[in-house]
């Protein structure tokens, strides 16, 4: 046999082989389905309280496998059990353990994340990792979202508590205005009664009469007034004061809400995650570092990291600088 006939024929084996595992797998997600089905319609039948003595003794299950194989049937088996055809197929030909970790991905979202992601080519560690930081990114997503709408609701109030202490200046002004206007009418009304006194057509005996009752009737309206005016001013005052509260309140909150959408950006997001990511290798390095029982070795260990640490540091160095 020459090696180019020989090297084709491994080529083919191998093929066959890959072709068998990706049946294989088909198949054995196929047949979770039919289990999953029969297990549904087991437990629909059996009494509370059945359910577990009845997976253990009659069928060798777990509740938490035949849960899944419910999971599978209910999300893969629809038009039950036709995954091998439609949209199912894809996700069957991944097997059962990678059928399961996609449960945790919605079904309208499931294929596009398949083959976005060529999820075939992935372990079931990386699976796992892959939705989990979708799982975050799109939890950061939905925080961010929370905090612009906070935000945009904390910037209107704050926009309304100004637009109200604006009204309430005005109604301040006014009523000052008002006063004032008052105690010139008070004026020119004392005016009035001195020039009652001085008027020589008037007979004396009536002057003090007409000036006393001219002036207390000026004196009883300003008062009235006055204090009508008083209590408006008191009023308009202690709404001021509320308001510019709020505001400042509302203006607090809209600045503490922008500092931390700052805080949720992109940049600082993956940051986070890599410095997490950073501490947790620091930790399992430290702890293998520990269970070497040459020190001599230990000691080059130690001097890598503390190498690659003093290096780290000094790049932050330049950067500040």
């Amino acid at each position: 046999m020459s090696e180019e006939l020989a090297k084709r024929d491994i080529d083919c084996i191998t093929e066959e082989i890959q072709e068998l595992k990706t049946e294989a797998q088909c198949l054995i997600v196929h047949y979770v389905c039919k289990i999953g089905k029969k297990l549904t319609e087991a437990k629909a039948i059996l009494q509370h309280g059945e359910w577990a003595e009845w997976l253990e003794n009659e069928v060798n299950f777990s509740q938490r496998t035949a849960t899944n194989y419910m999971k599978i049937y209910e999300e893969y088996g629809s038009d039950q059990m036709s995954i091998f055809g439609g949209n199912s197929q894809a996700i069957a030909n991944l097997g059962y353990t990678k059928a399961l970790q996609l449960l945790a991905i919605p079904a309208s979202e499931r294929e596009d994340f398949v083959e976005e992601n060529n999820v075939d080519e992935l372990s079931t560690r990386q699976l796992d990792d892959l939705i989990r930081e979708r799982d975050e990114a799109l939890k950061r997503a939905e925080e961010v979202e929370n905090i612009q709408n906070q935000l945009e609701i904390a910037n209107a109030a704050a926009k309304k508590k100004e637009s109200e202490a604006a009204i309430a200046s005005k109604k301040l002004t006014e009523a000052l205005q008002e006063k004032t206007q008052l105690e010139e009418k008070l004026k020119k009304e004392k005016d009035r009664a001195k020039k009652l006194k001085d008027n020589p057509k008037i007979p004396d005996e009536l002057k003090e009469k007409l000036k006393s009752e001219a002036e207390q009737a000026a004196k009883a309206e300003y008062e009235e007034q006055s204090r009508e005016l008083d209590e408006r001013i008191a009023k308009v005052e202690a709404k001021i004061r509320t308001v510019e509260a709020e505001k400042a309140t509302a203006e607090a909150k809209a600045a503490e809400l922008a500092k931390k959408l700052s805080m949720s950006s992109t940049e600082v997001t993956e940051f986070k995650t890599a410095f997490e990511q950073v501490q947790t290798w620091n930790g399992k390095c430290l702890n293998i570092i520990g269970r070497i029982e040459n020190p001599e070795t230990a000691l080059k260990l130690k001097t890598a990291m503390q190498t690659f640490l003093a290096q780290a540091l000094e790049t932050l160095k330049g950067e500040k600088q």
